[in-house]
């Protein structure tokens, strides 16, 4: 082996060490972050919302969709996240199934784990959250890996690292990745950063493409329906592939194009099989009272600017993702304005609906997954700026800044915000608590 080769089989073998290294920092984070956590509380990873995608899981491998099997209270013990009918004997949740779906091996891992470590295996006790954790973090470092490779494909070591530095420290993707781990962002994230660099790979005459593409793009639904935004985006800026995709497609019998999109038939199936099950309407609307009542009047400045979740109360690196899609505008117009109309269309969905600041957590959840989408842009303005040093120093002593404003605030979170829309004194006091 000469030199060249072996100097690449080590900055190979390093660059998995440094994913393994950061792997397990993060698994260290979210288990010291939950050590105090226990169970049954509104801190930990089985409550709410959160018990809503994860009652899948005990339903199916424990007990059978048999609402009377479940322990006594453990609707009410894990935040009345789902309905138990015990009349009709069943089980009933508003959220999809796809984080359960992502989050199935580490169950059953905890599951076959549970009583050796001395727990119950009913699919509520410690084995199981930490089984979520685990999960989070996995995913996490999944949507990280591709996003570099997404990021390296169009820029050097360097700035990639940068902007992935950032993106993740200067932002709440941090903390639905460490503390909220079973909420579905994460998730989406993960699938959100794989596709986009599949996009770049995607050969429409490898069957195993296709396959991976129609799975993917289903299973993006189930985890989030909201999340067809994102598939629309991502359908209309790479419309060029798509032509040729489709023109491909033409020439392949329908048995064939029928079984090559099979994957996202069965995906979105199941779902409707449980709608089915729940409701005896298989199209049915498990979101019944709540619904987009400001259409007429979305929200806007209050997602955006707003004490309660406001996404640059809480993250304001996006005014730098959105002074890159600004300024790829006059570089791209097309792109520009794809990624402009994006963040628009977005925001006046979640300005529509009744929650607009969806409810307890940190900053606003509802751009989290699509940050893997905005970073292009933001990539495209670091590489303006690298050629001007001073400006260069003073984003990143900004972003240095933002960084730590989003982690100290982190940290001293307790999962929710009690002041009122605009109350800027309690999120001050809050900013406060971590000195």
């Amino acid at each position: 082996m000469n030199l060249k080769n072996k100097t690449l089989l080590k900055n190979k073998y390093l660059i998995v060490f440094a994913w393994l290294l950061l792997t397990a920092l993060f698994i260290f984070l979210t288990l010291n972050r939950h050590s105090r956590t226990g169970v049954f509380n509104y801190h930990s990873e089985i409550w709410a919302d959160k018990a809503g995608y994860y009652v899948y899981l005990p339903s199916t491998f424990i007990y059978h969709f048999d609402a009377s099997s479940f322990p006594d209270s453990i609707t009410k013990n894990t935040g009345n996240g789902f309905i138990l009918d015990t009349s009709h004997h069943v089980v009933k949740t508003k959220y999809p199934y796809g984080v359960a779906l992502l989050q199935t091996p580490f169950f059953l891992a905890a599951h076959w784990l549970a009583k050796p470590l001395g727990y119950a295996d009913n699919g509520f006790t410690l084995p199981y959250y930490r089984a979520i954790d685990f999960a989070a973090v996995f995913y996490f470092i999944i949507g990280l890996v591709f996003l570099w490779a997404y990021l390296r494909k169009s820029s050097s070591r360097k700035l990639s690292f940068f902007t992935l530095l950032f993106s993740v420290s200067a932002s709440n993707l941090y903390y639905y990745a460490i503390d909220e781990t079973g909420m579905s962002h994460i998730y989406s994230f993960a699938l959100f950063s794989f596709l986009i660099w599949l996009f770049t790979i995607f050969d429409i005459k490898k069957t195993f493409h296709v396959f991976l593409i129609a799975f993917l793009f289903a299973l993006v639904i189930v985890v989030r329906p909201v999340n067809i935004i994102f598939l629309l985006f991502l359908v209309l800026i790479e419309k060029d592939k798509w032509r040729l995709w489709f023109s491909e497609l033409r020439k392949i019998n329908i048995i064939k194009t029928f079984a090559l999109v099979s994957p996202a038939v069965i995906v979105l199936l199941i779902q409707l099989l449980y709608w089915g099950y729940a409701s005896g309407n298989y199209f049915s609307n498990p979101y019944k009272g709540e619904s987009f009542i400001y259409y007429l009047n979305p929200q806007l400045v209050k997602v955006w600017f707003s004490t309660n979740n406001g996404l640059f109360t809480y993250s304001p690196i996006w005014f730098f993702i959105i002074i890159a899609i600004v300024s790829l505008v006059f570089h791209d117009r097309f792109k520009g304005w794809m990624y402009l109309s994006l963040f628009l269309v977005l925001s006046y969905t979640v300005a529509s609906w009744w929650s607009w600041w969806m409810g307890c957590g940190f900053g606003h959840r509802a751009y989290v997954e699509y940050l893997p989408v905005f970073l292009m842009p933001v990539l495209f303005l670091w590489k303006k700026m690298s050629t001007n040093r001073f400006l260069l120093v003073i984003t990143l002593i900004l972003f240095a800044i933002f960084s730590i404003y989003n982690l100290m605030l982190t940290y001293c979170w307790d999962g929710c915000f009690y002041g009122e829309t605009w109350d800027w004194s309690a999120l001050s006091n809050k900013f406060l608590e971590a000195f």
